[in-house]
């Protein structure tokens, strides 16, 4: 049986995690108020919460022009990147799927209105532990996040990952742009 390229790995991982990215995305507006009622998951510790956030990752502010523009530059990266990685090299080509997915899905949620819909909320109720980051980092709650962020950031972990384990390759696989 043939061994499965890079184009099968990115072709799977980037539509699959896109299409999930934009249904959590969907399903969270139109069944959570913004700014409403939680719907916990792990009570105390996990919620889904509708949030619209203007920022990027980790609520970090950046203008919308230099979202856009480092978009598609980081679209233009990829592709550049995916097109020179060796036909056998799998892992790299998910990664980079996976961080391709959580960049479109953010790029493409902001267009309307400039907002990404965030939902995964991460915190803690407990009380030494909530007091303790109260004190520390003047909060108790992780940034909410969306299935976009977390793509984007396990795609970072998976190239980092690949890069780390990397072997000589098998010499039918060096070939760029299968």
């Amino acid at each position: 049986m043939a061994r499965l390229g890079k184009g099968f790995w990115f072709a799977v991982v980037l539509p699959g995690l896109l299409g999930f990215d934009f249904w959590t995305k969907d399903w969270v507006r139109d069944n959570l108020a913004e700014g409403g009622a939680q719907l916990p998951l792990i009570p105390g510790w996990l919620s889904l919460w509708h949030a619209e956030n203007p920022d990027i990752m980790f609520s970090l502010p950046v203008s919308p022009p230099v979202v856009f523009v480092g978009g598609a530059l980081a679209m233009i990266v990829l592709a550049i990147t995916w097109w020179q990685l060796p036909r056998g090299a799998r892992l790299q080509s998910a990664a980079l799927g996976a961080v391709a997915a959580g960049a479109l899905g953010n790029l493409v949620d902001r267009i309307p209105d400039g907002t990404v819909t965030d939902m995964v909320r991460l915190y803690t109720d407990h009380p030494p532990l909530a007091s303790w980051l109260m004190a520390t980092v003047g909060t108790n709650t992780w940034p909410i996040f969306n299935v976009a962020d977390v793509a984007l950031l396990s795609g970072v972990g998976m190239w980092l990952l690949g890069d780390l384990l990397r072997c000589d390759p098998d010499p039918r696989d060096t070939l760029p742009g299968t």
